[in-house]
């Protein structure tokens, strides 16, 4: 078998070129376009998720808003973040100056590490850890909704 990248002659069941170290076989990731093995989930060299399996945990998808006067108190402002929560992704929309933009912020489930709960007397807060991005903080929630998006949280991750 000849290598498609340096044009080595290898064994007929080599999925390893002897000569450049690079599969001969496999899949070609959409981001790094580097070559994996067919099984793989994650591409080794750039990290991209293959999205080959369902979600682990399925929900219908629901919006969760920040509690108001927690936001006004905390923050200083009236509008507040919206947490859009479906299978494939989180999306978090926090409002700009006067609501004259908005930042959106779109998290597969797949870049997910992990998550922190921060309990307040009135209010809570959760801070999503991402690989390869900075954490997004969702604050100030009710807790009820804290107790919703931790439960969901911790479902999608085992």
């Amino acid at each position: 078998m000849q290598c498609p990248f340096c044009f080595t002659t290898n064994n007929q069941q080599a999925t390893v070129c002897a000569s450049c170290s690079r599969f001969m076989q496999g899949k070609d990731c959409p981001q790094c376009t580097e070559r994996v093995p067919e099984q793989a989930s994650t591409c080794r060299y750039c990290q991209h998720a293959f999205m080959n399996a369902a979600p682990i945990y399925e929900f219908k998808p629901f919006l969760v808003e920040a509690d108001q006067f927690g936001t006004f108190i905390k923050k200083g402002r009236f509008l507040t973040q919206k947490i859009n929560m479906s299978p494939e992704k989180i999306v978090i929309t926090t409002p700009g100056f006067m609501g004259l933009s908005q930042a959106e912020e779109e998290i597969p489930w797949k870049k997910i590490a992990g998550y922190n709960f921060h309990s307040g007397i009135m209010w809570d807060s959760i801070i999503i850890e991402t690989r390869g991005q900075t954490a997004n903080v969702i604050s100030p929630l009710s807790k009820e909704n804290s107790q919703h998006l931790r439960e969901i949280l911790t479902k999608m991750k085992n």
